[in-house]
C-alpha cells in the first residue's frame, strides 16, 4: 500500500482500499476472505460481552439461591440508576464532561482517586473473567 499524497501533503490511510492490495474495503465488507469486516469485529465483541454476562446470571442464582439472586439483581439495577442519575445531575451542574472530572468537581481529589482505582479493578477483574471464558 503506498502513501497517498492530498493536497500535497503524504497521508498514509488508515485502512487499506480494494485498488491498493484487494485485502479489505472501508465498505466493511472481506474483499479477499483475508481478516475479519467492521462489523464482524463489531459482532465478535458484543457477543463477548452480553455473553459473559447472561452466562454469569446462572451461576449467581446457583449459588445464591432465587430469591436473594433476584434480589441482588434489583439491588443492582437500582444502583446503577442512582449512580446514572448523580452522574446526569453532577455533569449539568458542573463545568466537566468526563466521568472522573465529574468526580473530582463532586467529590475532590480523594474522589477521583477512588474512581481510578475502581476503574481499574474493574478492568482488571472483567479482562480476567474473559480470560477465563474465551
Amino acid at each position: 500500500m503506498a502513501p497517498v499524497q492530498q493536497e500535497g501533503k503524504l497521508v498514509a490511510p488508515l485502512l487499506p482500499r480494494a485498488a491498493d492490495d484487494g485485502a479489505a474495503t472501508c465498505s466493511g465488507r472481506r474483499v479477499d476472505g483475508e481478516g475479519a469486516s467492521f462489523q464482524g469485529a463489531v459482532l465478535n465483541l458484543s457477543t463477548t460481552i452480553i455473553g459473559a454476562g447472561i452466562m454469569s446470571i446462572p451461576a449467581t442464582v446457583k449459588v445464591l439461591g432465587v430469591v436473594p439472586a433476584m434480589l441482588v439483581i434489583l439491588v443492582v439495577a437500582f444502583l446503577s440508576d442512582v449512580s446514572i442519575e448523580f452522574l446526569l445531575r453532577f455533569t449539568d451542574a458542573g463545568t466537566s464532561t468526563s466521568y472522573s472530572g465529574v468526580m473530582s468537581e463532586s467529590f475532590g481529589r480523594l474522589g477521583r482517586l477512588i474512581l481510578q482505582m475502581c476503574v481499574a479493578i474493574t478492568t482488571m477483574g472483567t479482562t480476567t473473567v474473559y480470560l477465563i471464558i474465551i
